[in-house]
């Protein structure tokens, strides 16, 4: 949520200054952050349960059922950690952008 909010700004920023290309990245992060947070909402309201962090460090049978069960974990895991990226280069792009006065 927070995500989405910050990328917002940057979006709007970008849009009222005419960079269309960085605005539409930031509504894309946006809509994601968006999807996340109902997804969440939903599981919470139906009762479902994940499996827990540290469950997955400490135990080695459910670490294993985990990854049997979602064979792409850690690719899925790797895009993610990138894709949380983007906010940050949005940022310096906007800093870098920004006129500078004397």
């Amino acid at each position: 949520m927070l995500i989405g909010v910050i990328v917002g700004g940057f979006g709007s920023y970008y849009a009222q200054h005419g960079h269309p290309v960085e605005a539409v990245f930031a509504l894309g992060i946006v809509t994601n952050a968006l999807v996340v947070v109902l997804l969440c909402v939903r599981a919470v309201m139906r009762g479902e349960r994940g499996v827990g962090l540290w469950k997955i460090y400490t135990d080695s049978a459910v670490r294993r059922d985990v990854m049997l069960e979602n064979p792409k974990l850690s690719t899925d895991s790797l895009l993610i950690t990138g894709a949380v990226l983007i906010p940050f280069v949005l940022a310096g792009r906007a800093l870098l952008a920004r006129p500078h006065t004397p």
